[in-house]
């Protein structure tokens, strides 16, 4: 790690067993919560740890600093997590922690590239005080530093696709369109962060999809996490419409 980039290493707790997690500084919104000795968001984790199988294909689109990715792979034991993000300070601490925790399933050659509907490109926007918040900036960013791609050009070979977390910091739309013909072909379950004011976007979008809301977790007025499931016909088969 560069002498340039500060962290701080935490103890995280779980069901008995001791994990390492280098976060940000200090004053950063998820160092604060992993210095409490818990994986941040373990409510979230805890959700998805009861509705996805041992062995599961995931990816985790907005993996931060890897505190999903640790779980995904240390707790609920899935098989492999393809993670994606695009803030160079992120990845840096991703990387350690994949190191750290002697991860071995994570698969980490889409990392800098963003996600989206179209082929485009955006720049950064940094958090103050919150590394997770870091979002991208597409408008008007015809040569940004960061390249966007559609999903389905990255994860549509897949051998199978359980889960879908997706953290974009109000680009879940964009993100889910692109993984249309991914979502067709594997029908996973969807963990997504939806901003407030994406959702009337967003529920019109599950609807056309052939999914279901299972559950909702809101700790912040400005976004919700929904779990979503495949809704199935009574003959069995997933029912599903494309989004116009």
């Amino acid at each position: 790690m560069s002498h340039a980039l500060a962290t701080t290493l935490n103890s995280v707790h779980f069901n008995g067993r001791e994990f390492q997690i280098l976060a940000a500084s200090a004053g950063d919104h998820i160092a604060k919560h992993l210095a409490k000795g818990a994986f941040y968001e373990e409510e979230d984790l805890r959700l998805l740890k009861r509705h996805v199988p041992r062995g599961a294909v995931i990816a985790d689109i907005g993996a931060n600093i890897g505190n999903h990715t640790i779980f995904f792979e240390k707790v609920m034991l899935c098989e492999k997590v393809v993670v994606f993000d695009v803030s160079p300070v992120a990845i840096r601490i991703l990387r350690a922690n994949i190191a750290l925790n002697g991860l071995r399933s994570v698969d980490t050659q889409f990392l800098g590239l963003g996600l989206s509907n179209t082929r485009c490109r955006g720049d950064i926007k940094p958090h103050a005080t919150n590394l997770g918040m870091t979002s991208i900036l597409t408008e008007g960013h015809k040569t940004g530093n960061i390249r966007l791609i559609p999903g389905d050009e990255l994860l549509l070979d897949e051998r199978q696709l359980d889960l879908l977390k997706i953290d974009v910091e109000g680009g879940e739309i964009e993100v889910l369109l692109g993984l249309t013909s991914t979502i067709e072909k594997f029908r996973p379950i969807i963990f997504v962060e939806v901003s407030e004011t994406r959702s009337n976007e967003f529920l019109p979008w599950v609807e056309a999809s052939g999914y279901r809301v299972e559950d909702v977790i809101q700790r912040y007025p400005e976004n919700r996490n929904y779990l979503l499931m495949g809704k199935r016909c009574a003959a069995g088969t997933l029912n599903s419409r494309p989004y116009q």
